[in-house]
């Protein structure tokens, strides 16, 4: 039987980016040792939380 995972996730989302953007996220995950799933939704919260606030 499958792994059970208490908030499974069925959503897919896909983007393009540059080479750079992706050399620039490949270092980021080797520095974190995050996946991309895991840096591009830290990045919304941030984004979000930087919005709603109106930070500069």
């Amino acid at each position: 039987m499958g792994k059970y995972k208490e908030s499974p996730k069925y959503n897919i989302l896909s983007m393009r980016v540059t080479n750079e953007q992706k050399e620039l996220l490949n270092e980021m995950k080797r520095h974190t040792h995050k996946s991309t799933s895991t840096l591009m939704s830290e990045a919304m919260h941030l984004y979000f939380s930087h919005a709603v606030t109106g930070a500069n």
